[in-house]
């Protein structure tokens, strides 16, 4: 619902009823709430966490993590909204960087390579072209 444009004027107060929204796990906070014009009525998780939620279905078997409070929040989330998944949640606390680590910088690098190579040993070529008219 967005109500900004034409609520941003009005002096009216609006009731937010518990039923409209709800988190990932089917709670709610309180029995409604008033306010004057606009208000945030629902906020979407942050990047990390949309990510976790996109993702588990593919079988996340392991995150790891090199911040401490990421890591602290990231566990916290799994226990509450997806307690049923036996996702592993690691802390990378090696002096080494992370990318460096697991080698990501050398994986992006190669999705920009025109070139593929395939396990067989062969390789694909992509090139971009205009379509013909």
């Amino acid at each position: 619902m967005i109500a900004r444009t034409h609520a941003k004027a009005k002096k009216r107060r609006i009731a937010i009823g518990p039923h409209l929204f709800s988190s990932a796990s089917g709670k709610h906070s309180g029995e409604g709430q008033e306010c004057e014009g606009a208000a945030l009525l629902h906020q979407d998780l942050g990047l990390i966490f949309r990510v976790i939620r996109d993702v588990h279905a593919y079988n996340l078997k392991r995150i790891v993590i090199d911040d401490r409070l990421i890591h602290t929040r990231v566990q916290e989330f799994l226990k509450e909204y997806l307690p049923e998944e036996r996702c592993e949640v690691e802390y990378f606390d090696e002096k080494e960087d992370i990318f460096e680590f697991y080698r990501i910088e050398m994986d992006i690098a190669k999705l920009t390579n025109r070139k593929v190579w395939l396990k067989s040993g062969g390789y694909i070529v992509f090139d971009i072209r205009k379509p013909l008219r």
